[in-house]
């Protein structure tokens, strides 16, 4: 059935409504989150919270190394599960919404299983080189927790650096691609992450060339939700008759957990 002009439009306010509502919900409860913290131990933090709305103080004790390793080990990441990973991503998702966030974010999500596999074979010494979606590629890397959220709350999200970790990436599409082939021209062993989109350009191509005519130590690794932002791959491209990536390339497939940018459906890009 047809709805009237009037209908759609009291549908839109009470969505809009609602997720004004789901907002100030979260936003109320971070407001009770802790006031300061105080070092207790080489191990925990002690917590110190005034609830504003029940007007009691709240004291809690914090572990410092949640997932069973020192949280400054360059590799405290590493055994990080995909419940995990989507537990980090649930928790910028909720910044974002709140408004914590002042620059854009293209979030990880549908793929956790899938990178896990592929992390078991990047060695500590192996330099990871990454996209604007890059969240899960350095946690898995090994790179605290702490210290990726820290970068993403201050804007850096789509251009997380940890030289120290062994982590580059590259906000323009396909830019990592010439600084993977000049690290492991060098004779550093690297794993270049470029999404279906990246690797339909031309750089990509001139990329696995020169790998391969210089027998570079780089892995190319395609991940292909099948969209180019928000356009099919194919539709865009053409569907390919055969694979044109070497087979010293992998890819694989995901269906992405959330829009292109931010967490809103409303905001394409």
């Amino acid at each position: 059935m047809t709805r009237t002009k009037a209908q759609r439009v009291h549908t839109q306010e009470s969505n809009g409504r609602t997720r004004n509502d789901q907002a100030k919900r979260v936003q109320n409860e971070h407001r009770n989150r802790y006031l300061w913290r105080i070092l207790f131990s080489p191990f925990l933090l002690v917590g110190v919270e005034y609830n504003w709305y029940m007007g009691i103080w709240n004291f809690s004790v914090t572990a410092l190394y949640p997932y069973g390793q020192h949280a400054s080990s360059p590799h405290a990441g590493r055994n990080m599960t995909s419940d995990e990973l989507k537990a980090f991503e649930a928790e910028v998702a909720v910044h974002i919404q709140v408004g914590h966030i002042h620059a854009p974010v293209h979030l990880s999500g549908g793929n956790e299983d899938q990178l896990i596999e592929i992390f078991k074979e990047v060695k500590p010494e192996d330099w990871v080189l990454s996209t604007w979606r890059s969240h899960y590629h350095a946690l898995l890397k090994g790179i605290p927790r702490e210290a990726v959220m820290r970068e993403i709350l201050a804007g850096r999200s789509m251009m997380l650096h940890f030289p120290q970790h062994k982590f580059l990436t590259s906000s323009i599409v396909g830019g990592i691609l010439p600084i993977a082939c000049g690290l492991a021209a060098a004779g550093e062993k690297v794993w270049c992450f470029v999404g279906d989109m990246a690797a339909s350009t031309g750089i990509f191509h001139e990329a696995i060339k020169y790998a391969n005519g210089f027998s570079l130590p780089v892995r190319f690794v395609i991940e292909n939700n099948g969209l180019s932002t928000n356009t099919p791959t194919d539709a865009a491209w053409g569907k390919p008759k055969k694979t044109l990536a070497p087979t010293w390339c992998q890819s694989y497939y995901y269906t992405r957990a959330y829009p292109h940018y931010g967490v809103s459906p409303n905001v394409l890009f």
